[in-house]
């Protein structure tokens, strides 16, 4: 025990100076939005109850998650470096509780039982180590997955806690933790990030693999997975059943469907355990938006291999449950890990930090199995678990220190992500604004006229839009067709893409840099994308959104009627404060001054008091509407 704890702190110690190069990295993609209130707070300019409860990224909200950030930016400071430490030790804590889960449950497999303390210690260290979890540890915001982890792990460790209390005949304690504990940390893990919602079924899967029918305990036992699990299973179902748009809703900015995402996830949980098994560390990053779907079984093929595969190593652990209990354990662990963020709901394809909490299973179920096949030379096994612990460890962190190094620039992930992922479009249009922001405009064009001339239609339209932005801050000019020909790639569905490309073209043209086109050809453009989009719903957000900044380039262009339109649908459905703001004033402009005060008045009851931005914009608007009631003929 002693030796195998030592070497656990080793890896621990291993860990954070591996990590430690990174720390220095910059924010990134989602940090900045999901931080938002926390930096608002660090300035002083929101409470810390709308920094906590202001997080709209997931169902529940997920304050616990903001609330250690606040923790983070407070005593250390508002910097990407102390987010990072937050969420190493964060990594580091995790580390010592996959430790302790491993070790409690190969105790309970009488074939690596005399060995689990060590065999622990080379699935936790490998874990810890993995290159496949930079892209968790060095990405601020994803201290959700790790807190959600964490209380997970808890979870767990609390049930085997109780479990063991049971199997000794101390009920008292053991009902104390199972419905109390247990709970407890179940719900601080779904307030960090709902894909905790899987740890009643985890347990479920010990439970399976390493206990036997107790006729003592059924009754107890019985009552927590009723309640755990069975309960929370059945109104799950009677949602998707009843109201299926609340959970799906999400495909309604997606250019794939329910069937085609689950077909898509064979072949991305493939890829994940190739990844995780054989690391290639080049290929990995934040950049994998390149992942093409499935659109049949055959479509491509690899997808039909995909589930076959799958499905045979399920049979394989489930024909092998009571002789090889930790493959069983660790495999359907894997999959119920899997089964939030990897099958029908509406998120992006493929995201590695999902497999933060998984890979735990598949590397309990492979050195488990290495475990007992070392056997074959019992006076070797304690010194190859050993050697083997350290060469992994070793090989791993030295992996691991390669990404953490690259994260310290953001350049360089870049860079790197268009080596082994050209066709992804965010780290495109991120070197082409980088080669722009660096004066290199023919580079930049180029990488965009690459994109544009792809076969995938929305990424042809985004980087037509993006084109002229660059030619509109060069001051070089847009055609005044360019956006008609541009239209003929426009989609069905209008995403976040589209609201930042037109965003930047709008920026772009402040100065009239667009000339021949102007703002109300932009303005018309965007009308007939969203005719182009009349059947996804108007609650969609980028939808409305979209629709927003059509009415504020309509402002721009003077054609208050037009703006006070498309401004007036995106409030109605559900709009910003500052929509409504910006309705008023338009109103206003219209000069219909009654809906311009009843809009302001609406709007108003909305505002936060920390909202400084929609205060300037209330009163903005309270000026114009004075303005233009004392400029009316009859004032």
């Amino acid at each position: 025990m002693m030796q195998a704890k030592h070497l656990m702190i080793a890896s621990l110690i291993v860990t954070v100076i591996v990590y430690w190069a990174g720390l220095d990295g910059p924010f990134l993609l989602d940090d900045l939005a999901n931080l938002g209130p926390v930096q608002q707070w660090a300035h002083g300019r929101a409470s810390w109850h709308e920094a906590v409860f202001g997080n709209y990224s997931g169902a529940l909200g997920r304050p616990v998650s903001m609330a250690s950030f606040l923790l983070t930016a407070g005593p250390l400071g508002n910097d990407p470096f102390t987010f990072k430490l937050g969420n190493l030790l964060t990594h580091v804590a995790c580390g010592w509780l996959v430790w302790q889960v491993t070790r409690r449950v190969l105790a309970l497999d009488s074939r690596l039982s005399a060995h689990a303390d060590m065999v622990a210690v080379a699935i936790a260290s490998v874990w810890l180590l993995h290159p496949l979890h930079a892209s968790t540890v060095l990405y601020a915001v994803q201290r959700m997955a790790q807190l959600s982890t964490l209380f997970t792990l808890g979870s767990i460790l609390v049930y085997l806690d109780a479990r063991q209390q049971l199997s000794s005949g101390n009920s008292k304690a053991a009902v104390l933790k199972l419905f109390f504990w247990f709970p407890a940390l179940l719900v601080a893990g779904l307030l960090s990030k709902e894909n905790a919602a899987v740890a009643p079924g985890l347990c479920a899967v010990f439970e399976l693999a390493y206990y036997r029918r107790d006729e003592r305990n059924k009754r107890i036992l019985g009552a927590f997975y009723a309640l755990f699990l069975a309960i929370p299973a059945l109104l799950a179902a009677i949602v998707f059943t009843l109201f299926p748009d609340r959970p799906l809703g999400g495909y309604a900015v997606l250019d794939f469907g329910p069937t085609e995402r689950l077909l898509t996830q064979s072949r991305v949980l493939m890829d994940y355990i190739g990844q995780l098994l054989f690391p290639r560390s080049a290929e990995m990053g934040l950049y994998t938006d390149d992942f093409r779907a499935s659109t049949g079984l055959f479509s491509p093929h690899t997808t039909a291999l995909s589930i076959c595969a799958l499905a045979a190593a399920t049979g394989v652990a489930i024909a092998l449950r009571k002789r090889w209990p930790s493959l069983f354990a660790g495999w359907l662990f894997f999959l119920v890990s899997h089964c939030i963020e990897s099958t029908i709901l509406p998120l992006e394809l493929y995201y590695e930090h999902r497999n933060y909490l998984p890979s735990i299973g598949l590397f309990l179920a492979v050195i488990s199995t290495v475990a007992i096949a070392a056997q074959a030379k019992p006076r070797m096994t304690r010194h190859a678990t050993t050697i083997a612990t350290l060469a992994l460890t070793l090989t791993l962190g030295a992996s691991t220190w390669g990404r953490a190094a690259v994260w310290q620039d953001k350049d360089a992930i870049v860079d790197l992500a268009l080596e082994h992922h050209p066709e992804s479009l965010r780290a495109n249009q991120t070197k082409a604004m980088r080669e722009l922001n660096a004066g290199m405009t023919d580079e930049s064009i180029a990488i965009l006229s690459r994109i544009a001339s792809g076969d995938r239609p929305r990424h042809r339209f985004q980087a037509k839009i993006d084109l002229a932005s660059v030619n509109c801050f060069t001051a070089r000019g847009a055609t005044i067709d360019h956006l008609q020909k541009a239209l003929t790639d426009a989609q069905s569905k209008i995403t976040v893409g589209e609201v930042q490309a037109f965003n930047v073209l709008f920026q772009s043209n402040r100065s009239g840099g667009c000339a021949p086109l102007t703002d109300a050809a932009i303005a018309a453009a965007m009308e007939q994308q969203l005719r182009m989009a009349a059947s996804q719903p108007e609650t969609s957000l980028p939808k409305q959104q979209f629709r927003f900044l059509t009415a504020i380039v309509h402002g721009r262009a003077k054609q208050w009627p037009s703006a006070t339109h498309q401004a007036a649908i995106a409030w109605r459905t559900g709009g910003s404060t500052q929509t409504g703001m910006f309705l008023a004033e338009a109103y206003a402009k219209a000069g219909d001054l009654s809906a311009a005060t009843k809009t302001l008045d609406a709007a108003q009851r909305t505002l936060r008091s920390s909202d400084v931005a929609a205060r300037k914009q209330a009163d903005r608007a309270r000026k114009t509407i004075d303005q233009m009631r004392a400029s009316a003929p009859d004032s």
